[in-house]
C-alpha cells in the first residue's frame, strides 16, 4: 500500500494543501508516499499509443501547461 498524490500542475496553494496531508498521513501511519504529475495522470488514460505522449492542460489564462510522456 502508498499513497499517491498529485504534484501539479495546479493552484499553487490546492497543491501545497494536498501535498501537506499526504505527507502528514503518510508519515503518521508509516506509509510510503508516491508524487506524480497531474498531466502524466491524463497521458496514462491514453490507449493504443506505443510512442510518446505530450499531454496538455489549460490553466484558465488563455495559456496552458504540457508535459512530455514516453512509454
Amino acid at each position: 500500500d502508498l499513497f499517491a498524490c498529485s504534484i501539479g500542475p495546479g493552484s499553487f496553494t490546492g497543491v501545497r494543501i494536498g501535498v501537506t496531508i499526504a505527507k502528514t498521513i503518510s508519515y503518521c501511519l508509516n506509509i510510503p508516499i508516491k508524487v506524480i504529475s497531474s498531466l502524466e495522470v491524463l497521458a496514462s488514460n491514453v490507449t493504443g499509443v506505443d510512442n510518446k505522449i505530450v499531454a496538455f492542460s489549460s490553466n484558465g489564462t488563455r495559456s496552458c501547461r504540457n508535459g512530455d510522456h514516453c512509454r
